[in-house]
């Protein structure tokens, strides 16, 4: 599954617009804003036929669900082969005990005769000539025991680096079918969904967004004889408008821009400076009436607070 980042835009003009005019009404905001979220562009990371979506617009989903599934028939049908390759390598190898178990009992039997030998010789019923020859007899098959033991270790060596070769494939190959089931990277709420079961996917094009409602960000802009009055992880109200009602919400100012900006921006004489302003992030738990997109007033608790610099941290 491949996953995108993307930052929510504002129409910058309409926007101010709507602050300049809001800070002359009767409830005299601070400053006015766009609720935004941090909104993912879910993709898969293999092509094929999509089989299943398992989900439409609107649903909550929880990290890990599975949003959607595509066929994997070929990569199974290549991951069977493969275990059959490994399959028919394994039946390859020596059974070494097995192999070398003839060898080991003459060997043995040579040596038990090498013993009496000895012994006959210390009593001179036997010649040192009879207990050279056995000796080299048990020599011989020493070597040959050896020889055919070191042979066989490195056959069934060279089985198992072409089985270690196998299974790595084997192991890209599974990882492959995993990621045909697209699955959700956080909780959220499926916002849009661009394909239908039955088209075929393709790598890294986006299937889903879906975002993380529980907490949105108010994305307001300050003029600079305000900004100083606020710093992070400052409390303020948050007024958002529902036709004739309205709900107030406790925010946390999460971020405050570096540089100002100039508005409008074409215009950079000295009488516009006093419309600079400064972007500001606030932070607010959702209710579930908060929509992505709509407006929203800040008005500050602390109309004393001095200015403590402001962050330029996640612009």
């Amino acid at each position: 599954m491949k996953i995108f980042k993307i930052a929510s835009f504002t129409l910058f003009a309409v926007f101010l617009a709507a602050f300049f005019v809001a800070c002359g009404d009767s409830r005299k905001a601070d400053a006015m804003g766009i609720f935004q979220s941090d909104e993912v562009l879910i993709a898969s990371e293999v092509g094929g036929k999509i089989l299943e979506i398992a989900v439409k617009e609107g649903d909550e989903v929880a990290k890990g669900a599975i949003l959607a599934r595509i066929d994997t028939t070929q990569l199974e049908i290549q991951a069977s082969l493969l275990q059959a390759q490994i399959a028919t390598l394994e039946s390859r190898k020596i059974d070494i005990d097995t192999q070398l178990a003839p060898l080991q009992d003459q060997l043995k039997t040579a040596m038990r005769e090498k013993e009496r030998t000895k012994s006959l010789v210390r009593e001179n019923a036997s010649t040192k000539k009879a207990l050279d020859d056995v000796s080299a007899q048990v020599s011989l098959l020493q070597k040959q025991l050896d020889s055919s033991l070191q042979s066989m270790q490195q056959a069934n060596k060279q089985i198992e680096r072409e089985i270690a070769q196998i299974n790595l494939q084997a192991q890209i190959l599974q990882d492959t079918i995993n990621k045909a089931r697209v699955s959700a990277p956080q909780n959220g709420v499926v916002l849009e969904k661009y394909a239908f079961g039955g088209e075929i996917a393709t790598p890294n094009k986006p299937l889903f967004k879906i975002a993380d409602l529980g907490t949105l960000r108010l994305k307001a802009y300050f003029i600079d004889t305000d900004i100083t009055r606020i710093k992070l992880g400052d409390k303020v109200e948050v007024i958002s408008d529902y036709g004739e009602e309205s709900r107030a919400y406790e925010g946390v100012v999460s971020w405050i821009a570096s540089n100002a900006e100039f508005t409008p921006k074409t215009i950079m004489t000295k009488d516009e400076r006093k419309n600079l302003v400064y972007a500001v992030k606030i932070d607010m738990v959702n209710d579930g009436f908060l929509k992505i997109g709509s407006y929203g007033e800040v008005r500050l608790l602390n109309k004393n607070a001095e200015s403590k610099g402001v962050d330029s941290k996640n612009p």
